[in-house]
């Protein structure tokens, strides 16, 4: 059954051949003949795994709503909402297995902040460093509770905290994603920990107060003397 079956369509008009390419599936369910939410989240996966921005999808779904002007004005929200998921989560599964780092947030994978911690401790050993390494883990947690966003709203506010995390560490240090709502730097342990600690808790602050955004956890925890203990709590820090 199509999405919102009660409109009555009227006879079809000349802007009926002026459906976007790969669209097609789109139309014919707005004409009634398929199920329209099935198609537009065919018309998202399809779009992602084959490159294009989000924002060209969008347009293409907007232009082939206004194809059926005398059904529709615009695409309701639930199924722009539902384009951009689908079109978010192929992009995620393709682009996942092809890099180290998500393709929305920029956020490094668990596994890619693992390889480094390994490189950390292989460079102490080489330079003979007694104890833990001069590193350490800065994790920022989202907190998402009693708040009802939608899984895109989650990644849009992962998208944000990467930005503002970015701010601040603007140099070689991994920062990466460690779940839907925490991320880590690891950072140097040096003179400069804290004045950079501030300046980010201050962004933090300044979005959540005055740009909408979700209140945050901040901590750092230093990295142990082994590189196996390393890892574990690396685990840890990511349930």
């Amino acid at each position: 059954m199509a999405l919102f079956p009660a409109r009555v369509r009227k006879p079809a008009t000349s802007e009926s051949v002026s459906v976007p390419a790969g669209c097609e599936a789109v139309a014919d369910a707005l004409d009634g003949s398929g199920d329209l939410r099935v198609a537009v989240q065919e018309l998202g996966r399809s779009a992602a795994l084959e490159g294009a921005a989000l924002d060209d999808v969008l347009d293409d779904l907007a232009a082939t709503f206004r194809c059926r002007r005398e059904l529709w004005d615009e695409p309701p929200f639930e199924i722009v909402r539902t384009l951009a998921t689908a079109w978010a989560d192929a992009a995620l599964r393709y682009l996942h297995a092809v890099s180290c780092e998500d393709p929305l947030t920029g956020l490094a994978s668990p596994a890619h902040v693992r390889t480094r911690i390994s490189e950390i401790y292989r460079e102490a050993s080489r330079e003979g460093v007694i104890g833990p390494p001069n590193f350490a883990f800065l994790v920022v947690d989202l907190n998402f509770e009693g708040s009802s966003v939608s899984p895109l709203d989650r990644v849009l506010s992962m998208v944000d905290l990467s930005d503002l995390i970015r701010k601040v560490y603007t140099g070689a240090e991994p920062i990466g994603q460690l779940s839907a709502s925490r991320a880590v730097v690891v950072i140097r342990r040096d003179e400069r920990v804290g004045d950079a600690v501030g300046v980010l808790l201050g962004l933090l602050h300044d979005w959540h107060h005055h740009r909408g955004g979700l209140p945050a956890r901040l901590w750092i925890e230093g990295l142990p003397a082994a590189a196996g203990s390393a890892e574990a709590l690396l685990d840890e820090l990511a349930r």
